[in-house]
């Protein structure tokens, strides 16, 4: 071999890096107390993240319940319109249901039967039943129609605490959806004219 090659063969094995095996350049490793204070953030830092999560998440379950008990109460307006029949409203604290009015005359005796059925084979109107940490309370105005139902009517139990009528319009009440601390979070409202509304009585109170 020529001794320019030969140099210059020596000179590029001289310039190249020399490979350091991988075990020598890794550290002794962690120690078992650095991997259990790692582990603890860690479990400090999912437990906090699911708190806040499942705080959020039943938040909005109580905001979709209200919305949904307004749809509700909205569809069974129209129903109380198209079949010309009234509409009752049953609130209670984890559920709420529809009745319609049913009126029937038996011209042999000359007799009236009247009584609330609850509506069933719907999936909206039939009785829904809530998680047990949403609350449902309805504040209703005495009407005229609720004294005579419970003059007239031999049926004394599922009787709706409020009324939709065929024209729309509904006896006043107000129905408050809340979470555990049983503060009202969403406000569900009808007047006499049938206008039904929601509102966010946080938003109301800040």
């Amino acid at each position: 071999m020529p001794a320019k090659a030969t140099i210059k063969a020596v000179v590029t094995v001289a310039h190249q890096p020399k490979r350091i095996p991988l075990m020598l350049t890794r550290g002794k490793g962690f120690t078992l107390i650095e991997i259990l204070i790692v582990l603890v953030i860690i479990g400090i830092v999912t437990a906090t993240t699911l708190f806040a999560v499942g705080d959020a998440g039943r938040g909005r379950r109580v905001e979709a319940a209200a919305l949904q008990l307004k749809a509700a109460l909205q569809l069974a307006q129209d129903q109380a319109v198209l079949t010309q029949k009234v509409i009752g409203i049953d609130i209670a604290e984890h559920h709420y249901r529809f009745l319609q009015f049913t009126f029937n005359a038996d011209f042999s005796d000359r007799s009236i039967q009247t009584a609330w059925v609850p509506i069933k084979n719907n999936s909206v109107l039939s009785k829904q039943s809530l998680a047990s940490y949403i609350h449902l309370q309805i504040d209703a105005e005495e009407t005229p129609f609720q004294t005579m139902q419970t003059t007239l009517l031999h049926q004394k139990t599922n009787l709706p605490q409020a009324v939709i009528l065929p024209d729309s319009g509904c006896t006043p009440f107000t129905v408050r959806v809340s979470g555990n601390q049983n503060k009202p979070l969403y406000l569900i409202t009808c007047n006499s004219a049938g206008a039904i509304k929601m509102s966010d009585n946080l938003a109301r109170n800040s």
